[in-house]
């Protein structure tokens, strides 16, 4: 037969009184309701203007798709000449790298456009 011990629940341990419980609570409460007028306050202090802040958003993402569709229209286009420089007179090929000259230009106009977009917005901010 086996025998089964059983654990003994410790009894030294006291459960927790009301006055222990309400106490905790408090603490808990008030640190949060401090801790959020701190984060409330300093958010006033440093936010600064919204429309400098919004405007100064959007130049720096009109940049950022000036510089990515430059850099990705001269991979494209340098891509597309060395496919039609390799392609040993393939004609599929000549015109899968003007496909990929073609594609990455309307893609750069693309990316310019929505940068020329986001500056004319920009404008409306200040």
């Amino acid at each position: 037969m086996v025998r089964i011990k059983r654990e003994k629940i410790q009894t030294s341990q006291k459960p927790m009184t009301l006055n222990k419980r309400g106490y905790i609570y408090k603490a808990i409460f008030l640190t949060a309701y401090i801790i959020g007028l701190l984060i409330m306050n300093t958010n006033i202090a440093f936010a600064g203007n919204l429309f400098d802040n919004a405007s100064q958003l959007l130049n720096d993402v009109y940049l950022k798709f000036v510089g990515m569709s430059t850099a990705a229209a001269g991979v494209g286009v340098g891509t597309g000449v060395f496919m039609k420089k390799l392609s040993l007179g393939k004609q599929d090929k000549i015109e899968l790298g003007n496909k990929v000259i073609k594609d990455s230009i309307i893609g750069w106009i693309t990316l310019n456009a929505l940068g020329i977009i986001l500056n004319w917005a920009s404008t409306y901010t200040k």
